[in-house]
């Protein structure tokens, strides 16, 4: 599960990057909005899908590990995207292989 943030890095690292949709859409209307709720449900889903990955791995705490999965995952999309255009266009060499 914490491969993801390899993928991220190349994600990261593309010249297409912009983002989250679901991120940005609740960001910039807000929970309440239509658009957001579904923002909020879709990223639930995700944290959903970790809980029970981690509890089939055999977790001792698999809600607690999904939440900081959770905010460790969104955050690090937040991150890269004040920063898009400063990363070097390049990923690893042992992510293109």
């Amino acid at each position: 599960m914490l491969a993801v943030f390899d993928v991220f890095d190349y994600w990261f690292h593309r010249t297409d990057f912009e983002g989250c949709s679901f991120i940005g859409v609740l960001l910039e209307m807000g929970p309440e909005h239509p658009a957001g709720t579904a923002s909020v449900r879709h990223l639930a889903n995700i944290r959903v899908l970790v809980e029970r990955w981690a509890e089939e791995g055999g977790l001792r705490n698999p809600a607690e590990f999904a939440h900081s999965w959770h905010l460790l995952a969104k955050g690090s999309i937040i991150a890269a995207t004040e920063v898009t255009g400063a990363l070097p266009a390049e990923p690893e060499p042992w992510l293109t292989t």
